[in-house]
């Protein structure tokens, strides 16, 4: 409750939380503009709201290795430019996303050769990054202002209504060396200010515009980051197993819509198994759920079956987002096994303040009993809750109707049929 009054910036783009299709685990590094309209077809026919080509609309080096600093697009895949990208996804409704690292340059962006006052040093020596990159100084007020160029330039001329802040290469401690007796200055904490005063700026001049922190994923995922983006983004690791444990834990530290994640499947590389029952799916999709949802999926890969069960979770991600945005969070087991092999049964509630809505996220994982009770926490003894299970009333004799102090004394059984296995519980007080 804190954050979101006093953290997390405002936006009136945000209500509700928008859903998104990232190309870049499904089409790669070099996608073409017929790749990425046929991808914007793909999330309208979702349900899906916004499209992102993530890092892969920036020019490349011959070697392939992108060219951190060369804002521009890539000619290959982009031969009239992103603007022709940019007038098909909205024509089509949608909202463009793009990616951008402002703190480092590539050294064969030319740049580089024209402003080699700009790159941070230490003792006089350029600070690399990963690759073929070095980073800029953000202390400085130039390289704030041709930084803020880039984004005019995105939003006013190409329109995008999504900005994903990365930051991959890290300083690391070489400006306070670990065990050093004396701090060696504050060069890294004013280019940080540096850096928060460019965002404010940026939110300030386009309040429409979301911004979506991250770094690798989430190392550098804390309030002060959040004070100046809208959302972080979770981890690079996306596979459906890995992403229980990550939402357990970001759950714990943040605001659930604070945290964005996407369902990519079964490998880092958005393959689904076609073979795979649809339960299995199910939990794919549902896994990524737990704040911000979206997909980067290989969908020209799917079966009208696959294609049937996105769209359906889809749908149920859109029937709970208004009460993960804004909801208190319970979680109702202890933290699962890390990695790809989770282990009992993992349950995270979202319970709106005023105790009218509640939403239970139950999973199923190894070495697991079939059926589950979880006392839930956050509802009003004195009311009945209707329940909704994977966006449908319960089936033959199940009961329909609980009260609150039932649910929280007595507790919710949930049954699911394997390992891997999710279920989506709503309960609605009744009136």
């Amino acid at each position: 409750r804190f954050q979101r009054r006093y953290v997390i910036p405002k936006s009136t783009r945000d209500d509700p939380l928008l859903t998104q299709v990232n190309t870049f685990e499904s089409l790669g590094r070099s996608p073409v503009v017929a790749d990425l309209k046929r991808y914007t077809d793909h999330a309208v026919r979702l349900g899906i709201e916004n499209i992102g080509p993530d890092a892969s609309w920036i020019i490349k080096t011959p070697e392939r290795n992108t060219n951190y600093g060369h804002w521009i697009a890539d000619p290959d895949g982009f031969p009239n430019g992103m603007k022709e990208l940019a007038d098909y996804i909205r024509a089509q409704g949608l909202t463009y996303g793009v990616w951008l690292e402002p703190e480092t340059i590539a050294t064969t962006a030319p740049v580089a050769d024209e402003h080699p006052e700009w790159i941070l040093r230490h003792n006089g020596v350029p600070m690399r990054g990963t690759r073929n990159r070095v980073f800029i100084d953000f202390r400085r007020q130039d390289v704030r202002d041709w930084n803020r160029a880039v984004v005019d330039w995105l939003v006013r001329d190409i329109g995008i209504a999504w900005l994903k802040v990365d930051y991959n290469a890290e300083v690391r401690e070489a400006f306070d060396p670990a065990g050093a007796a004396v701090r060696s200055g504050t060069v890294l904490y004013d280019h940080l200010q540096g850096l928060d005063e460019w965002l404010d700026g940026i939110r300030r001049d386009y309040p429409d515009l979301l911004l979506e922190g991250c770094a690798s994923g989430a190392l550098r995922f804390d309030l002060s980051m959040l004070s100046n983006t809208h959302f972080n983004w979770r981890s690079d690791v996306t596979t459906a197993k890995a992403s229980i444990q990550l939402a357990y834990g970001a759950t714990i530290e943040f605001a659930p819509e604070a945290s964005y994640h996407w369902m990519s499947g079964d490998d880092q590389h958005g393959h689904l198994d076609p073979k795979a029952p649809r339960g299995w799916w199910d939990f794919a999709f549902r896994a990524s759920m737990n704040g911000r949802f979206g997909i980067a999926a290989r969908m020209d890969d799917w079966t009208p079956e696959m294609w049937e069960c996105a769209q359906a979770n889809v749908a149920l991600y859109k029937r709970i987002r208004g009460t993960i945005k804004g909801g208190d969070t319970y979680r109702l087991t202890p933290p699962p096994a890390a990695g790809q092999d989770p282990k009992g049964w993992m349950a995270i509630q979202y319970a709106s303040p005023d105790a009218t809505r509640s939403v239970l996220m139950a999973y199923r994982l190894a070495d697991s009993p079939a059926t589950q009770v979880f006392a839930l926490r956050g509802l009003d003894f004195a009311r009945a809750y209707e329940v909704t299970i994977d966006g449908a009333p319960p089936t033959g004799k199940a009961r329909k109707t609980y009260s609150g102090r039932e649910l929280a004394t007595i507790g919710l059984t949930v049954q699911l049929d394997d390992e891997f296995r999710a279920a989506v519980i709503e309960l609605a007080a009744e009136r």
